[in-house]
């Protein structure tokens, strides 16, 4: 029997200790799909969508007036993240065919942030994870927003 391991985590393996344990967040992980074990992280964290969230994302300008235009009517935020291109909200599963019409849904999983280069910008929280947002409370703005920029 080998010793446990003494050495820290990876940072791969910090943040999927945090999706998977406070979160519930299934992860992708090398072929394995849907593992809850932090301990098989070793590269990027991805997410697996569609069973305990949905994301969406947006170009980045887009993305971004969505927010702002969120804050300003103090509507409810799920988290959401940024990769620099585009903005992803989290948001609550099962509304895919309303979505659709609005925004790109995430069908792959989503690379969760590790890397300077995707960051949240709404972090998830004991708050917000439990209660996504849904169709109801995002889709009017996105529709306003996407309206007012075309």
């Amino acid at each position: 029997m080998e010793p446990a391991s003494t050495a820290p985590p990876s940072p791969a393996g910090r943040a999927a200790l945090e999706y998977v344990t406070w979160w519930r967040w299934p992860l992708f992980v090398e072929g394995i799909t849907g593992t809850t074990d932090p301990e098989l992280v070793r590269g990027c964290v991805v997410a697996v969508s569609g069973d305990r969230f949905d994301a969406v994302r947006l170009r980045l300008a887009t993305g971004e007036a969505v927010l702002s235009r969120l804050t300003e009517r103090g509507c409810w935020l799920g988290p959401a993240l940024s990769d620099g291109d585009r903005v992803a909200f989290l948001v609550r599963p099962g509304e895919r065919e309303h979505w659709e019409a609005l925004a790109e849904v995430v069908d792959d999983g989503l690379v969760l942030p590790l890397t300077p280069t995707t960051r949240w910008v709404v972090p998830p929280t004991t708050a917000n994870v439990p209660r996504l947002p849904g169709f109801h409370e995002l889709g009017r703005v996105l529709a306003w927003v996407c309206s007012r920029r075309s």
